[in-house]
């Protein structure tokens, strides 16, 4: 008897071992691509109460994201209403993300849109073009031109039926808007802001490492930020020659490649409020030598005077089968 026990008590730990060793547990990434795959109503409003509870602008950007599939996979109602209140995000790129998401869904020819919704949109159109974000005000700008290019084609088929709007979420307060209120604070008691703000933003904000996302610039295609701002620095991530919207490197040679990278590093400085005479060093990577003058043609036009450091740097190949690419330090 105490043999048998002894092995179905072994059985069973050995079973317990095997079934905890199969499951694994559910990644955030797979719940949104479960979420975004899945038709149901319930799914939109799992995804609905991910972003409203979420705190990182980070998390809400890939939820935004997921929301932007799901509404041109099913044209989902809830979705659409959810962008909508995404466009009212305190972060600039969540904000920007949720009305290209808007555009791309309005100049789909299979949908039609009520006039309640109209109004929504056409509000939103109006708050974004006056947004304090140039990449924001240019594609509210774009949103603007898919909604009139709608209007005038017509609405073809009824749109799905209307979930209920996303309650209105509460501003989040952050470390900037607190130092903003001591800085007014300071100048009703009759302190020098100018100084005040100066000091604060030395002390408070130029240690903090930030990201930087821009718009009119490719995506990351990997583990890394377009540019990272930290110490008074910006340090820009590689930049290849890809179009922003499609992410396919762009037709031609090094001339057209050259500019391309440079028009993307220009995106990135100017969402993170630099220029070009801002550049402190550059090192471009080229897969022929012999391209060099060409490559050297089209660089001198962006940086025409007080040229930046440089150094090139030969390479076998580059990523997308790309024949340029240039980063850059920069003073932030």
């Amino acid at each position: 008897m105490r043999r048998k026990a002894s092995a179905a008590a072994l059985l069973c730990i050995a079973a317990s071992l095997s079934w905890s060793q199969a499951v694994k547990p559910e990644t955030e990434e797979d719940s949104l691509q479960r979420l975004e795959a899945d038709p149901s109503p319930s799914a939109a409003r799992r995804l609905i109460g991910l972003y409203k509870s979420s705190k990182g602008k980070d998390e809400r950007f890939w939820i935004v994201r997921s929301l932007e599939n799901r509404l041109l996979k099913h044209g989902d109602g809830a979705a659409f209403d959810a962008l909508l209140e995404a466009s009212r995000d305190l972060a600039p790129d969540v904000r920007g993300h949720a009305f290209r998401a808007l555009a791309s869904f309005t100049a789909l020819p299979r949908k039609a849109l009520s006039e309640a919704r109209l109004k929504d949109m056409e509000a939103a159109i109006r708050r974004g073009k006056k947004d304090a974000r140039p990449a924001v005000r240019g594609v509210a700008q774009e949103l603007g031109r898919a909604l009139e290019g709608y209007v005038r084609a017509g609405r073809p088929e009824p749109e799905p039926a209307k979930a209920g709007p996303l309650p209105a979420e509460a501003p989040r307060r952050s470390g900037a808007g607190t130092l903003r209120r001591a800085l007014l604070l300071a100048w009703a008691a009759g302190f020098p802001i100018f100084i005040l703000y100066w000091i604060g933003r030395k002390l408070f904000m130029r240690k903090k490492k930030e990201a930087v996302r821009a718009l009119g610039a490719p995506a990351a295609i990997g583990p890394y930020s377009q540019a990272v701002r930290c110490g008074g620095f910006l340090f820009v991530s590689g930049q290849i020659p890809a179009d922003p919207r499609s992410g396919d490197i762009v037709p031609g040679g090094v001339a057209e490649q050259t500019e391309q990278v440079l028009k993307n590093l220009g995106a990135i400085l100017e969402e993170a409020g630099c220029g070009f005479k801002d550049v402190l060093k550059t090192t471009v990577y080229l897969t022929d030598l012999s391209a060099f003058a060409q490559m050297n043609a089209v660089y001198a036009r962006f940086f025409p005077e007080s040229a930046p450091a440089r150094a090139t740097v030969v390479v076998s190949a580059l990523p997308k089968g790309a024949q340029v690419e240039i980063e850059a330090v920069v003073r932030s």
